[in-house]
């Protein structure tokens, strides 16, 4: 049958916090599917790249590595591990080469990312209005932000 992990995405702000991710896993269960690994749920009013590193880590990778009847290496073992033989070979392309420049690093070669952050392109810009929209009345934050971003900043 079907084994599954699912990592919801929410905003503990929000009313229904998680409620697709917790839906989604509720459903594949009730539709006869395995849990291989417990529900993770990330917040992204604190740190939503943070919190699924560390379910990545600490749920999802165990849970497969059990799955896969194989445990733990150290870097140096990892190094010495023979691999089975692959008919296939990767080549990464540098941004002269016609690829494109997504994870590509200063010398314009191509490299896999070692997070699933992306902010390499990340650049500070001001926030100069910060407006509340909700009521002192609602226990929840709403805000309008205005961002300053300078002239010489291209926004796609």
């Amino acid at each position: 049958g079907l084994e599954y992990a699912v990592f919801g995405l929410g905003n503990v702000q929000y009313e229904q916090y998680n409620a697709v991710g917790k839906l989604t896993d509720a459903g594949l269960e009730a539709a006869g599917a395995t849990r291989m690994a417990a529900l993770g749920l990330g917040d992204d009013d604190d740190d939503l790249e943070g919190d699924f590193d560390a379910w990545r880590e600490t749920v999802l990778w165990p849970a497969l590595e059990q799955r896969a009847g194989t445990a733990p290496m150290d870097p140096a073992e990892a190094a010495r591990a023979a691999l089975p033989p692959c008919c296939y070979s990767a080549e990464y392309l540098g941004v002269d080469d016609g690829a494109a420049a997504d994870g590509g690093d200063d010398e314009g070669g191509a490299t896999p990312l070692a997070s699933a952050r992306h902010y390499f392109d990340a650049v500070d810009c001001p926030i100069v209005v910060s407006r509340e929209l909700r009521s002192p009345d609602d226990p929840g934050s709403t805000l309008h932000l205005e961002i300053n971003v300078a002239p010489d900043i291209e926004y796609e």
